[in-house]
């Protein structure tokens, strides 16, 4: 009989039933790692989900063929469908990255006499992280619609506060176009009168140049004087406006007939003005003596209009102004 000491204590071999008595060698679970370190090889124990690397060092002895020992483990997940066999000489188990669930390690061995030993097993347990859980993800999605809901109305409230601000705003532009539409109609109307006023003014204003027109031309050298003076003659007289600053006047004395053709300086009422004054002139001057000479009409017709207009004894741009051109 030899006594043999092991882990598990003391293990007797009998030499001389040998022969006669098949061995099966008994499995043990000598060692497991846990990443990396050693803990209980008690079954049933329970890990987090991040200790989830395990390596698992099985044996069995035998006392006449060590080498002749085979090893058949696997391991099999509930509830996750894991499923992990290995069968040979090799007497660690290496398993990574497990995912959580319950998981039972089968182990055995034979000898030489391809005899197998008793299945052995190790229980053990992987938790779910706590953020993978049914109720993590319930009181997530819980989270989530109350967060929806609180954003829902808050966004209804801030659409209700805009909505109250636009009419607040339509309803002071809307008041602000109001009186703009008062004012303008205001400015309208006083526009409407002020036109108004301008055309009558207007009207009266030509009114008046259209009789200053008819006046004009009373004043003008009648078609009957010129044919008796002139028998061929012809009269292009084309005023710019409706009164014209421009005149011709033809009168006879002793025998001799004075004509004069006459561009008085500017246009319309002024130049009507000028016409008026220098047709006078020229009757004045013509009644006063006999037989003059033109230039002795013009230089006088010349001290006539700057004594009328007081211009004796300035300069400057009004006494270039005003004055005649005359042929």
């Amino acid at each position: 009989m030899l006594w043999v000491g092991t882990y598990h204590g003391l293990s007797n071999f009998n030499l001389r039933a040998k022969t006669s008595i098949p061995y099966t060698p008994d499995c043990y679970l000598e060692k497991v790692l846990l990443n990396g370190r050693k803990i209980n090889t008690e079954s049933g124990s329970v890990y987090k989900h991040n200790q989830n690397n395990f390596i698992f060092e099985i044996s069995a002895l035998s006392f006449s063929n060590e080498e002749s020992i085979e090893y058949e483990f696997y391991l099999r997940g509930t509830g996750n469908n894991y499923s992990s066999y290995h069968r040979g000489k090799e007497y660690k188990a290496y398993y990574n990255n497990l995912p959580p669930g319950k998981y039972i390690f089968i182990y055995k061995a034979k000898g030489k006499n391809d005899i197998w030993g008793y299945a052995k097993n190790h229980e053990f347990t992987i938790r779910t992280a706590w953020f993978n859980t049914l109720t993590f993800r319930v009181v997530v999605v819980i989270l989530l619609l109350v967060l929806i809901w609180h954003l829902y109305k808050v966004r209804i409230k801030k659409i209700v506060a805009q909505k109250a601000k636009l009419e607040q705003l339509v309803h002071e532009r809307t008041i602000e176009l109001q009186k703009a539409n008062i004012e303008i109609e205001a400015q309208r109307d006083l526009a409407t009168s002020q036109r108004d006023m301008i055309l009558e003014q207007k009207k009266e204003i030509t009114d008046s140049i259209y009789y200053a027109e008819r006046i004009q031309r009373s004043l003008l050298p009648q078609s009957a004087i010129l044919k008796s003076m002139l028998p061929e003659h012809f009269v292009l007289f084309r005023p710019r406006d409706i009164v014209s600053g421009d005149f011709y006047w033809i009168t006879e004395k002793t025998h001799t007939v004075y004509i004069a053709a006459v561009d008085c300086t500017g246009h319309g009422v002024p130049g009507a003005l000028m016409s008026m004054l220098g047709i006078s002139f020229l009757n004045e001057i013509i009644n006063k003596a006999d037989d003059q000479r033109p230039d002795e009409i013009l230089n006088q017709l010349r001290r006539a209009i700057i004594k009328s207009l007081k211009q004796a004894g300035q300069e400057g741009r009004f006494q270039r102004r005003n004055g005649y051109k005359s042929l």
